[in-house]
């Protein structure tokens, strides 16, 4: 959604205690209430009174930005972080902390999965799924766990994904058997 645009409609109120909270019914639920002018972007955001609650709210609550005090690019970090760079070695590219790109990446994955789900909503009914998956180590060989997914054939749209954590099992010394019982009680 085009937040910047002079043609933006807020299409719900972003209040959660609002009964337009879902979607407007009507234009005549919203109006214009003014500009302002944000530090961070220098451009001038429209303010919106909604009729339903009586709350205000500006286009900016539709944004990916929302109550961020510095905008990265979004594609470029994500870019970064699904090739393999390590949030710190981005941080050095982009010149912040790290910690500042844990919270966009975190913001950015959640954004991600919210659009995933809108997309399978409107998705055409499943016709030939893939279901694969292998056997992988977190954090250690104590900790071994199955990622599996489920993908349309042709399309190679991801419908599915999730992670199953396992007992550690197969050959092991007396010690190994003996942490992997410690680690079972933690």
């Amino acid at each position: 959604m085009e937040i910047f645009g002079k043609d933006f409609k807020p299409p719900h109120c972003p209040r959660p205690n609002c009964k337009a909270h879902l979607k407007y019914d009507h234009p005549g639920q919203w109006a214009k209430a003014g500009t302002y002018t944000t530090k961070v972007l220098g451009k001038s955001i429209q303010r919106f009174t909604c009729h339903v609650c009586g709350g205000t709210y500006s286009r900016q609550a539709f944004s990916i930005h929302y109550w961020q005090k510095m905008h990265l690019a979004g594609h470029e970090l994500m870019m970064m972080a699904v090739s393999g760079a390590c949030n710190r070695q981005i941080a050095r590219i982009m010149k912040v902390a790290p910690s500042t790109i844990d919270h966009h990446l975190a913001r950015l994955g959640r954004h991600n999965m919210l659009v995933h789900l809108k997309t399978i909503e409107n998705a055409p009914p499943l016709r030939e799924v893939v279901i694969d998956g292998f056997k992988t180590f977190e954090f250690s060989q104590y900790y071994p766990m199955h990622l599996n997914l489920a993908i349309e054939k042709n399309s190679h749209f991801l419908y599915y994904f999730n992670d199953s954590p396992l007992r550690r099992k197969g050959r092991m010394t007396a010690y190994q058997k003996q942490r992997r019982q410690e680690l079972e009680q933690l």
